[in-house]
């Protein structure tokens, strides 16, 4: 069981590694520009050029929004899915920490969720 859920996590880690590697390079190595009307939109993917380095193809407004969902999607979901894992493994930690009889001895956190004792003043 134990085997099974270490497999699964090195896959899934190899895996957005790999994600996070072509992301990176496709945004280092293959960025350019377009002028479109009076704007230069700058976005990157592996592409072609000429011996001047200016790309030899175009894009349509669809091919735009796609390239920019695309660059977002594949950014937010590698950015939660690692502030996600950092959460519960910190939360993990904490809690073996608190079962572990050491650490609960140690710690200052209060074993039951009880409110502290009533001080009266005379």
């Amino acid at each position: 069981m134990k085997t099974d859920r270490n497999i699964i996590l090195r896959v899934w880690g190899s895996a957005l590694l790999i994600l996070f590697l072509l992301f990176f390079v496709s945004n280092n190595f293959f960025k350019h520009a377009h002028q479109l009307d009076d704007r230069i939109i700058v976005h990157s993917h592996p592409f072609k050029s000429d011996s001047q380095g200016n790309p030899l193809h175009n894009h349509s407004a669809t091919d735009y929004l796609l390239i920019h969902f695309f660059n977002t999607v594949v950014f937010y979901t590698t950015f939660s899915t690692v502030l996600i894992s950092a959460v519960i493994t910190l939360a993990h930690t904490i809690i073996s920490h608190y079962n572990n009889p050491f650490f609960r001895f140690l710690s200052f956190l209060p074993r039951k969720f009880r409110g502290p004792p009533a001080v009266i003043f005379c």
